[in-house]
């Protein structure tokens, strides 16, 4: 097919049935694309850069003028200040699981957020959700509701014989093990417990037999299980500190510290509270009215095995020139 004018090539693209026109006219001189031409070049191609090559102009040229007519929308850069967002936000949001809320608030797709927080190195392959485990399990709940147990096993419980061969499956393999197995073992078990319960005791009353007072209570916002009245009383110091500007922040027993090796007695260590000051600075402080041997050894294997970690005891003699100050001050000091 000959003849064909401007006119009549781009009808022809629009339709996909024939080739777009030479860019150039004869002798080479480069000639204007019109409008029509570059829009129906990009419909075909699906792609600025190609629909340049074939044009034979400049790709950026041809995305400003698309850009003009509203065929496509301007490039929207991530900028160095939504970085500095994604670098102070983006690991509390993916703990949490709210990264589309991040997004969101960011005026971007969680996708998009996601590949700049993977440049940015702020992506963590091993992360645990522990936002899915409320989910899964009101799911679970949900699907047992209208169904069958998928084993016919809802309800029942084993027999005796079967409990019998179960508990001495479990004592002969222990048996079976050697000492570092075993060991191996029992850390691995309690490093489990730790991450299920969030360092925390899962329980709402004091053991039988005790003389302190442990109990759940609501200390600034914070709903804790303090296993003394010296702990709780000491939060309350903290918070009175945190409200008078003195300190950033306090947490009681946010992590635990493990003596990774150690195979004997003390394998970890929880402090009672994790401590922020003004300047960012982080120190762990113990409430430890008595010193027993298993206190000393954590607090020696600390100094060995974390010696970065600042760890402040605070004893009897600085307890009671806490509370011989604040007792009268700060509202529901215990006695």
């Amino acid at each position: 097919m000959s003849g064909h004018g401007t006119g009549s090539a781009t009808s022809g693209l629009l339709m996909g049935d024939e080739p777009l026109p030479s860019p150039t006219r004869k002798g080479g001189a480069r000639r204007r694309v019109e409008d029509g031409v570059l829009v129906a070049a990009y419909i075909r191609t699906g792609s600025v850069w190609r629909a340049a090559a074939d044009l034979g102009i400049c790709g950026q040229s041809v995305h400003e003028r698309l850009v003009k007519v509203g065929m496509i929308k301007p490039m929207n850069l991530f900028s160095e200040d939504e970085r500095q967002v994604l670098r102070e936000q983006y690991e509390a949001a993916a703990e949490a699981g709210k990264l589309a809320d991040l997004a969101a608030s960011m005026g971007r797709t969680k996708q998009f957020i996601c590949r700049q927080a993977r440049a940015l190195r702020l992506t963590t392959q091993g992360r645990t959700r522990a936002y899915m485990a409320s989910r899964v399990s009101e799911s679970m709940k949900a699907w047992y509701a209208i169904h069958d147990h998928p084993k016919g096993m809802l309800g029942k419980k084993h027999s005796a014989a079967v409990s019998a061969a179960v508990s001495k499956a479990g004592t002969d393999r222990w048996a079976a093990m050697s000492e570092d197995e075993r060991s191996a073992l029992t850390v691995k078990q309690l490093k489990a417990k730790a991450r299920k319960n969030d360092g925390k005791i899962a329980k709402d009353e004091p053991s039988r037999g005790v003389t302190w007072k442990q109990a759940w209570r609501e200390i600034g916002g914070q709903r804790c299980f303090f296993r003394s009245s010296w702990e709780a009383n000491y939060a309350r110091y903290l918070e009175l500190l945190r409200e008078e500007g003195k300190l950033r922040a306090w947490e009681h027993e946010p992590f635990t510290f493990w003596f990774e090796g150690v195979k004997r007695g003390a394998v970890s260590y929880l402090p009672d509270f994790k401590v922020t000051s003004l300047d960012g600075s982080i120190t762990w402080h113990e409430v430890k009215g008595w010193m027993d041997d298993r206190s000393k050894t954590k607090l020696a294997r600390m100094a060995k095995y974390h010696p970065e970690v600042a760890v402040v005891v605070v004893d009897t003699k600085r307890y009671r020139e806490i509370r011989s100050v604040f007792r009268f001050v700060i509202d529901g000091w215990e006695a």
